[in-house]
This record gives C-alpha cells, sequence and structure tokens, in this order.
C-alpha cells in the first residue's frame, strides 16, 4: 500500500531530524523532477526562430508550480543553451531533441542535489563528531 510506505517514509526522514517544511520541499523537488520527464517539446514553424518549445503547457504549468520559478525561466533554460565563444555569449537554439536532452541533464542536476543535501543531513544528524558512522554513497542517475 503506498500510502501506508509513504507514511513510513514521514516518519524516517522526521526521525533523523527533517522538519515538515524540508519534507513537504523534498517531495515537491521529486514532483517536479518526475513530471519534467514528460514535457514535451516541437518546432513552431510560424515563430521567425527554430527553438524548441512546450507542447505541453499543462505539465510545464504543474513543474514551475512544484520549483516556485517563472514558466518562461523553464522554457528558457530547457529550450536555449548559451556558450562562451572566444569571450562573448553565443545563445544556440535548441530543436526538440536537443530541448529533451537538456530537459533530462536538468531532472538528474535536480535529483543530484537532492540526494547529495539528504545525504549530508543524515550524516549531520547522525555522526557529529564520530567518522565511523559516515554514510557514503555512490550513486548515478539512470539505468546502470
Amino acid at each position: 500500500d503506498d500510502a501506508h510506505w509513504f507514511e513510513q517514509l514521514k516518519v524516517a526522514l522526521k526521525t533523523i531530524g527533517l522538519s515538515k517544511q524540508h519534507v513537504a520541499q523534498a517531495c515537491q523537488l521529486i514532483a517536479a523532477t518526475l513530471h519534467l520527464s514528460n514535457l514535451k517539446f516541437t518546432i513552431d514553424h510560424s515563430r521567425d526562430v527554430d527553438a524548441a518549445v512546450m507542447r505541453n503547457t499543462d505539465t510545464l504549468a504543474l513543474v514551475v508550480d512544484f520549483l516556485g520559478i517563472q514558466p518562461s525561466a523553464l522554457k528558457n533554460v530547457l529550450s536555449y543553451r548559451t556558450k562562451m565563444v572566444k569571450k562573448e555569449l553565443c545563445t544556440v537554439f535548441l530543436d526538440p531533441d536537443g530541448a529533451s536532452d537538456n530537459r533530462d541533464d536538468f531532472a538528474k542536476t535536480l535529483y543530484s542535489l537532492l540526494f547529495t543535501w539528504l545525504n549530508d543531513h543524515i550524516n549531520q544528524c547522525l555522526c557529529r563528531d564520530d567518522f565511523d558512522m559516515f554514510i557514503g554513497l555512490f550513486d548515478l542517475p539512470g539505468p546502470q
């Protein structure tokens, strides 16, 4: 039963010292990461640029709500890539495949940051002065 396991997870997170606010924020970040994978891209041929645009703005609304950011910020992060070329910033328009790759990289980064923060928090809680109790995990996002 998923509801039972979720309650067990919340109890475990409380046991390691996470506040209700931190648990809620972690859940929001996980939800945002999961919904990110549902964002789909296409090319809008009526525009004068060939940058990818999002097809499903309803999913975009969910993700930005969970992350607490503006839709335009996420659209720009996923549809464009800025590079330094000979001391100048150049913006590259991404096609739908490039935007999808950018989306996947962003989701992996969010997951990795949450995982690192949670691991650090557990270590601070459990092994304040005793390195023998240190937890170190090597986790690579995605299939191994």
